[in-house]
């Protein structure tokens, strides 16, 4: 049975194109104690599978400990974990992703609220209505989980 839950994590290292190095440090491992785990020398702790599950919360955990019904929940997309991925996800619905160049931007901190207004000057693609119509409002995440509003005039 444990032969088959590695078998199931190796799935995953698959599933969503990562070296084990990679897993281990999103986990909190070392990396040779998931290389003892990939190559069957060491079991997966309980920690390891909770970590899995906790990280990559669209796994089903039936599949993951039972080998039972399918990898991903249903109903429950892939974890995007950064915004790049986002475009990756919209590639695979086939829904267009907005490309647009910014040559400058210009900040005016509204006083009476806390947002910040945006004036963008770019490229004339970005004032043509699109089928959802013109953009209003860009947030901008930060890497301190600071984030800041862009709205257009």
């Amino acid at each position: 049975m444990e032969q088959e839950i590695i078998n199931r994590i190796k799935e995953i290292l698959d599933y969503y194109k990562l070296s084990p190095s990679k897993l281990a440090d999103e986990l909190s491992i070392n990396r040779s104690r998931l290389s003892h785990i990939l190559n069957g020398r060491n079991n997966p702790t309980l920690e390891v599978i909770k970590g899995i599950l906790t990280k990559y919360n669209s796994l089903n955990p039936d599949w993951l400990l039972f080998g039972n019904g399918s990898m991903i929940r249903s109903g429950v997309e892939t974890d995007p974990k950064d915004l790049f991925q986002f475009a990756e996800i919209n590639k695979k619905k086939r829904q267009p992703v907005v490309d647009i160049e910014i040559k400058e931007i210009t900040l005016k901190p509204d006083k009476e609220s806390s947002q910040t207004t945006v004036q963008i000057n770019s490229p004339e693609k970005i004032n043509e209505k699109n089928e959802k119509g013109l953009i209003k409002r860009v947030t901008v995440y930060f890497s301190d989980n600071e984030y800041q509003d862009f709205i257009s005039e």
